[in-house]
């Protein structure tokens, strides 16, 4: 062993690279070079002791000679052709799709999370329904129990969407690490701008729809909240 290359997060990570020479020795073919150069690796090849390529790029000017480039070496029995391209295209094919998948169900657990958050206040809210009833019964305007209410969720609000944020950003690095030790795939997550945008966006909708409990507040029974 020479020595060990930089990660780069693909399987050649744990590729032992080795010189053609090798590969071609051990399959008793000429090493590419004269007996007197048997020692030297790499180019320039001897063309009398060059054993033949394995596989050759090819790339026309135009578009269809391409096509038909691959229909003329498909035909032979013993060539293959294909495009490099359609491997990668059918691969961003499926992870568009499971992105796409993702997107919708990231849509559906926010909307149920929305929704979770709202019972939620309305459920602080009548706990502190005497509290509420004995401002009302002091004198306490209405806009004051609605901001006093709208700022407790408000805080409730935040700290959660920076908390998720928090653990996110954690699970995300945890399973990246795993990933990565599975597929020898560098995989690096990190908070992004859209990220940052969803949070910011889900936690102005959710503040908005606090509103509604903030005034419910102001039209639950008096009496019945002090006797409570």
């Amino acid at each position: 062993m020479v020595g060990t290359l930089p990660r780069t997060g693909t399987p050649w990570d744990r590729a032992i690279l080795v010189p053609v020479e090798a590969v071609w020795m051990v399959h008793g073919l000429a090493t590419g070079h004269a007996p007197g150069n048997a020692g030297q690796i790499g180019p320039p090849f001897d063309a009398d002791y060059f054993p033949g390529t394995p596989a050759i790029i090819v790339k026309a000017s135009d578009l269809w000679a391409n096509y038909a480039l691959h229909s003329e070496f498909n035909r032979q029995n013993e060539t293959m052709a294909f495009f490099p391209a359609t491997v990668l295209s059918e691969l961003y094919r499926v992870m568009g799709d499971v992105r796409q998948a993702m997107s919708i169900m990231s849509l559906v657990t926010q909307t149920l999370v929305a929704a979770s958050v709202l019972l939620a206040l309305f459920i602080l809210s009548r706990l502190f329904a005497r509290q509420m009833a004995l401002l009302r019964a002091v004198g306490a305007p209405g806009r004051f129990l609605v901001a006093t209410v709208w700022g407790y969720c408000a805080i409730l609000i935040g700290t959660g969407t920076v908390l998720g944020l928090a653990l996110g950003q954690a699970a995300a690095s945890v399973l990246s690490r795993f990933i990565t030790q599975r597929t020898d795939i560098l995989v690096q997550a990190t908070l992004g701008w859209s990220e940052l945008h969803l949070a910011a966006g889900f936690a102005s909708g959710v503040l908005l729809l606090a509103l509604i409990p903030a005034i419910a507040v102001l039209r639950q029974p008096l009496l019945e909240n002090l006797r409570a």
